[in-house]
């Protein structure tokens, strides 16, 4: 299982959790079930990127 980590300014806020409670209720149902499933370790759809070569 991952481990999310918020981040958080130096007077200890956490702007994400700030903008999060912002949201009406349903959102925040969303957005936590979305997070749930990441910390599962299931990114949904999604790709992984190409290596690119450096000149």
């Amino acid at each position: 299982m991952k481990r999310l980590e918020y981040y958080t300014t130096l007077d200890n806020k956490c702007p994400y959790i700030e903008w999060r409670d912002s949201l009406s209720y349903p959102f925040q149902v969303r957005i936590a079930k979305r997070l749930g499933r990441i910390q599962e370790g299931n990114f949904g759809d999604c790709k992984k990127l190409k290596k690119q070569s450096i000149i």
